[in-house]
């Protein structure tokens, strides 16, 4: 189906899917940082994300395909962009990169027709690598995420982390000079958006409990970056 209905319940899939690797992670003793606090368990997370995904959705397409491919059934390709890019979130976590790598692969190859999609998975795929240790990929993916930006304007998911990520990509490749000017410029993105916020909780809040802008805001500092406020 690729009607209206069809459209929504794949949105619907692609919030839920978001939805349910955040709570894998928190369950699995990831930080808001995204780093290992406990190695038990963090080979679950993708089984987590199947099971509670096929349990909400399931039933509703008929199938208890894995949820990509019921993203697919939707016939929404942004949706199932963004599912891939999720469960390869939950993967990663895992460990199992080759089964990310191979999902954003493909996350990026659905929304080929559409640039400003393809950011997301893109700076994930560049985050997956530089854990990976593959900086020439990770330095690669992330300058097309961040050379799609420029033409297109922030990203509506990620854009944080994917700046983020492009700096701490070039300065892994040993390119620090333009990692800091990549930096420099996503924490003034960063302060710029802080600066909407009136409400002082909600301002340290964006700033501090956001997991991207606190990074951002940590490696500024000890790059030597200017840090406002």
């Amino acid at each position: 189906p690729c009607g209206r209905k069809a459209w929504s319940n794949s949105r619907v899939i692609a919030r839920d899917a978001r939805r349910v690797v955040d709570a894998a992670r928190a369950r699995q003793g990831i930080d808001p940082g995204g780093q290992r606090r406990m190695d038990v368990g963090l080979q679950t997370i993708p089984r987590l994300v199947f099971r509670a995904f096929r349990a909400g959705h399931g039933q509703r397409f008929g199938t208890r395909r894995p949820m990509p491919a019921i993203a697919e059934r939707g016939g929404d390709v942004f949706a199932t962009a963004n599912v891939r890019t999720y469960l390869a979130e939950a993967l990663a976590a895992s460990r199992d990169y080759t089964r990310a790598v191979g999902e954003l692969a493909r996350a990026v190859a659905d929304v080929a027709s559409m640039p400003a999609t393809q950011v997301l998975p893109l700076g994930t795929l560049a985050r997956v690598n530089l854990t990976m240790g593959d900086l020439e990929a990770a330095t690669h993916h992330a300058t097309t995420a961040m050379a799609i930006l420029a033409a297109t304007g922030p990203a509506e998911e990620g854009d944080a982390e994917i700046r983020l990520v492009h700096a701490e990509a070039l300065d892994a490749d040993g390119h620090h000079a333009a990692a800091v000017t990549a930096l420099t410029k996503a924490l003034r993105r960063v302060e710029e958006r802080a600066s909407r916020i009136s409400d002082p909780a909600l301002w340290r809040s964006f700033l501090e409990r956001v997991p991207e802008h606190a990074r951002t805001i940590q490696i500024a500092r000890k790059w030597g970056v200017r840090v406002a406020g």
